[in-house]
């Protein structure tokens, strides 16, 4: 979690995308995210690079739904 923590410090999350917690990437430009801004968390995808509220894209409800998400992607 501290790690978590100073990670998202680092990218500035709480500046330009308050209320995101990145967990994690795809290697590339797409950060992967908890969504606290609601009553329901959800999980979502955001660019790395302009991380912005307006950019997000809903992955799923549950993580369960956010690993079929990843399974589908393209390769």
């Amino acid at each position: 979690m501290d790690e978590l923590e100073e990670l998202n410090e680092g990218y500035a999350v709480r500046e330009f995308a308050d209320g995101l917690v990145i967990f994690g990437s795809d290697g590339g430009g797409t950060a992967y995210a908890f969504d606290t801004r609601y009553e329901e968390t959800t999980i979502v995808e955001v660019p790395f690079i302009g991380i912005d509220l307006d950019e997000i894209t809903k992955c799923s409800d549950t993580f369960t739904g956010f690993l079929e998400y990843l399974v589908s992607l393209p390769d």
